[in-house]
């Protein structure tokens, strides 16, 4: 079983195959996306891993105080450490940067992130947020968390100070092909939600589909559920 993070920057031939038209679409994207907030700097290490923590932190102390109400210094010191420790199992580095407490820098930055998406999410109730929505596993494909969820809106929320990548579409997608394949919540919109820039991009499921793939939502889930499925990719 896989990640969809894995699945999304892997299998670079079935991608190319079911998503002819990404690149063009994508380089539209970033030219018509929308602007809520202004940039955040990285005042901080340029670290892959250090930059890592501090996203993941300021995504994690947003949906505490929309779920819980304002967090207390502690929790931000817990939150801190709990995120310090899933990024150093995730990294692939080895140089140790990840074993580094989380400093006060860090968390002043996260802070400054956590408050660009309470700023985004100003007009929506936090009561009607959902924060990682699991999507059932599929063949190859593990159970899976998503960012946020509001209704039929999903968000994937990308902190890096970048432009959005292919690969960022890659992974909304896979996440609604599990829900379609699942029929768990109905996904209809999707956003790309960059908190750092301050930008945002919003679609509906199937004209995603249709402008990268050229074809129906229904035909593309159908080849992502079949090629995941297939025995040969399954062991």
């Amino acid at each position: 079983m896989i990640s969809e993070r894995r699945f999304a920057h892997s299998y670079t031939s079935f991608w190319n195959q079911v998503l002819p038209r990404v690149d063009s679409y994508l380089r539209r994207v970033n030219c018509v996306y929308e602007r809520y907030d202004e940039e955040i700097p990285f005042r901080i290490s340029s670290h892959r891993d250090r930059r890592g923590i501090v996203n993941e932190l300021g995504f994690r102390l947003f949906a505490e105080s929309a779920t819980c109400g304002p967090v207390s210094d502690d929790r931000v010191k817990a939150l801190a450490e709990s995120v310090r420790q899933y990024v150093e199992h995730l990294s692939n580095a080895t140089d140790g940067v990840a074993k580094g407490p989380v400093d006060e820098q860090e968390i002043k930055e996260s802070m400054v992130i956590a408050g660009s998406l309470s700023h985004y999410f100003q007009s929506t109730p936090t009561s009607e947020l959902v924060f990682s929505p699991q999507f059932p596993g599929c063949g190859i494909l593990d159970a899976v968390k998503a960012d946020i969820l509001h209704g039929i809106e999903l968000f994937e929320v990308k902190a890096g100070d970048r432009s959005f990548r292919v690969t960022d579409i890659r992974q909304v997608l896979v996440y609604c092909c599990l829900d379609f394949a699942s029929k768990k919540y109905g996904v209809k919109t999707v956003v790309l939600l960059n908190p750092r820039r301050g930008t945002f991009f919003r679609t509906t499921v199937s004209e995603l589909v249709r402008e990268c793939s050229g074809t129906t939502s229904v035909d593309f889930f159908s080849t992502v559920i079949e090629f995941i499925s297939t025995e040969p990719n399954s062991r």
